[in-house]
């Protein structure tokens, strides 16, 4: 959330669309009395404690909710008064782009990280460097393929959330959401809950235990399981790569299933491009372009540095388009 009324904007933070970019780049540009909630270790919240005339502030809101603060909480904090003179904003792009930044995003054992080796083979050394130094996305492409269109499908299949209640986005919706989840999976016959039962392969890694990881279809590569098994762990019984279906569902956070509750949405293709224009459309003394925004990212090329597939590569397949079809008219809302 970004609040200027120096600007007389309010920008609304969306998942995997620059939005902390967009913070950085405003903080030179914003008055004193103006309020971000972003990231402390990017400089990125300000004046957070500052409370409006409704008497409540920032603060009150991103401890429980975090930076992602939906339309109606905003207003909340703001007032009527300042809700509706205020430009109100929000960066968007399409859900297949998203949908591939947000499946890396969560799984990063998957497409990022190193793979893990079973210890119960024996490698050859040439083989154990190469695997180290590749992923289980490299190895098996087409397996965690399949696994981004199930993890997609359960989410379409479940059940929403309201999208104007406060619980849906907060952590009390965790286990609102793997129950709805779990009920999606079992109707469409897809095991995502690995955890649930006893793996074939499971051996101690720290606290964590290495475990084989079904959708890969090898022993060759484990995956920890990321302390959801230690009790002693506040990931006891977590799925985190399920969790936060506002995330999923972007245009909660703007929109209230019924009808888009900002003035634009901007398109995160050509991104700082699209802020520019928009500025210069709404009258706002602030030069923006690419050069400029992309000096102030700290995720620039996340795909390119990782040397992950493209976005079309992921929904190529017959079952990808057909979960792309229903992506889209699912988010019917996002004005991608």
């Amino acid at each position: 959330m970004l609040i200027s009324h120096k600007h007389k904007l309010i920008f609304i933070k969306t998942h995997k669309t620059s939005t902390q970019t967009f913070n950085n780049f405003m903080r030179e540009h914003l008055g004193p009395n103006d309020v971000v909630t972003g990231d402390p270790n990017h400089g990125t919240e300000i004046n957070v404690d500052k409370k409006f005339d409704t008497g409540l502030c920032a603060l009150d809101f991103r401890e429980k909710y975090g930076n992602h603060l939906p339309w109606f909480m905003i207003k909340e904090i703001v007032g009527d008064e300042i809700w509706d003179e205020y430009n109100k904003i929000t960066i968007e792009r399409h859900p297949k782009d998203r949908m591939v930044s947000l499946f890396c995003f969560l799984n990063p054992l998957l497409t990022t990280l190193g793979c893990k080796l079973n210890p119960e083979i024996k490698y050859t050394p040439e083989v154990k460097k190469a695997l180290r130094q590749s992923t289980p996305l490299k190895e098996c492409p087409e397996q965690v393929r399949e696994y981004f269109y199930d993890w997609i499908q359960v989410q379409l299949e479940a059940d929403t959330l309201p999208l104007t209640d406060h619980v849906t986005y907060s952590a009390d919706a965790i286990p609102l959401e793997l129950a709805n989840y779990r009920k999606a999976a079992k109707k469409l016959n897809i095991d995502l809950f690995f955890y649930d039962k006893p793996s074939q392969i499971m051996h101690p890694f720290g606290k964590q235990n290495l475990c084989d990881f079904p959708p890969l279809k090898t022993d060759r590569i484990l995956v920890p399981d990321m302390n959801s098994r230690n009790k002693e762990h506040v990931n006891f019984g977590r799925y985190l790569t399920l969790e936060g279906q506002c995330r999923f569902l972007d245009y909660g956070y703007y929109h209230d299933g019924e009808s888009q509750q900002v003035d634009h949405v901007i398109d995160y293709d050509n991104v700082a491009d699209n802020i520019g224009v928009y500025f210069k459309q709404n009258n706002i003394n602030i030069n923006c372009n690419k050069k400029l925004y992309d000096n102030r990212s700290k995720n620039v090329h996340f795909r390119k540095n990782h040397d992950l597939p493209n976005k079309d590569w992921w929904f190529e397949t017959p079952r990808g388009k057909k979960i792309l079809n229903s992506l889209e008219t699912e988010l019917k809302y996002c004005k991608y």
